[in-house]
């Protein structure tokens, strides 16, 4: 039991706190449904996986069904989704949805860890019932976080963050010592090290941010079944693959790069990008990541669309200076502020800046030579 009490802390830190204090029918996502419905989902989820197993009863069956499932767009037309229970004309309230959640907890809890390791553990890979629910509770605690960033500055949570709890059950990796003699950075000095300095990276360094070159090897691509406690299907089927040598970047991409970017007129720029890419910017009038929002015009300052490709390029200190960033907690943070953060945009927005760099975007074998070093630990 304990490994699901932690993972429900992580998500009670948002649905139990001023975070959705009045804003839980909101849907800031088309095509995910308000946060009320995650709030019933994980339980239900849990529920319907773990009952049967346990010998428990239904007790409220039409939550079961009403929260069994989300919108689950198609990846390739989002226009289209998979079979999921008809959306309520209004949906049941708070209260009542968290007195469902709280007794599938209960519910568990009186079944006793011995009951809840024999019934929901005995089993690796994705057969792993418990793993299942506490990967499924965890991830959709990123599901909420992005969609909270996406939510109307005017109805954002205005938190410290003071309250939120660190569970013992996400732990820091430790830094393991790899196999990249030819590497050509120092290898233990500071200068070769992530500088932080409260979340960010260190402007010293980034005024460095040199190329790291990467040999050539192998890493591990899955794994077997019997080798992880808990793996989603897609996860498993195990290849050795060579990776050739190449060079990377030492730290991500920062807001004030990506700044430059935009600056320079890169989202209107079709030559940037693949044509699929170019074909979903232009059809969603993507202009800036979905964080980002340029300020309406105040003072001296004149309006900026940057939407209007005859605005462009523009000096990146416009940019940054006219630009927010739409945050978790606080509603809005000025760009200029925070430019050495790490910027966050989708793939294809990632694909545009890389080949405007005149680089790429890695790929899975050669992210995973970079993280790990040999095949030996690409599992770990």
């Amino acid at each position: 039991m304990q490994r699901l009490e932690e993972a429900w802390k992580w998500s009670d830190t948002l649905f139990d706190s001023e975070l959705l204090e009045g804003c839980e029918l909101e849907q800031p996502i088309d095509l995910r449904h308000p946060f009320l419905f995650y709030v019933g989902h994980l339980p239900a989820f849990a529920w319907n996986k773990a009952c049967a197993r346990l010998g428990l009863a239904p007790f409220n069956p039409k939550f079961d069904v009403l929260f069994e499932r989300g919108i689950d767009p198609m990846v390739d037309d989002p226009s289209k989704c998979h079979d999921h229970p008809d959306v309520p004309d209004e949906w049941p309230t708070l209260d009542k949805v968290r007195a469902y959640r709280d007794s599938v907890r209960e519910s568990f809890r009186k079944c006793g860890d011995s009951e809840i390791c024999t019934e929901l553990d005995d089993a690796c890979g994705f057969e792993n019932v418990l793993g299942m629910i506490e990967e499924h509770e965890l991830m959709h605690v990123e599901t909420l976080y992005y969609m909270l960033v996406q939510l109307h500055p005017d109805r954002k949570p205005c938190v410290s963050g003071a309250h939120l709890v660190k569970p013992s059950l996400v732990t820091t990796p430790t830094t393991k010592e790899n196999d990249f003699a030819e590497r050509d950075v120092n290898s233990m000095d500071s200068k070769s090290c992530v500088i932080y300095q409260e979340g960010r990276l260190a402007r010293q360094e980034l005024d460095r941010n040199e190329w790291c070159k990467i040999p050539a090897g192998t890493v591990t691509l899955g794994a077997d079944q019997s080798a992880l406690r808990f793996g989603w299907d897609n996860e498993f089927g195990c290849s050795c693959v060579p990776v050739e040598a190449f060079e990377a970047s030492k730290f991500p991409v920062t807001i004030g790069e990506f700044a430059s970017f935009v600056a320079a007129g890169g989202y209107h720029n079709s030559s940037l990008w693949t044509e699929r890419d170019w074909a979903w910017r232009c059809a969603s009038n993507v202009c800036l990541p979905t964080s980002w929002r340029s300020n309406p015009p105040s003072g001296s300052q004149a309006s900026w669309d940057p939407s209007n490709a005859a605005q462009f390029p523009q000096d990146v200190a416009t940019v940054l200076h006219r630009t927010t960033y739409l945050a978790h907690y606080a509603r809005i943070k000025s760009l200029v502020d925070i430019t050495e953060l790490p910027v966050f945009c989708s793939l294809a927005e990632a694909r545009a800046f890389a080949s405007w760099k005149k680089c790429r975007i890695p790929t899975e074998s050669e992210w995973h030579r970079m993280a790990f070093g040999h095949a030996e630990s690409a599992t770990e």
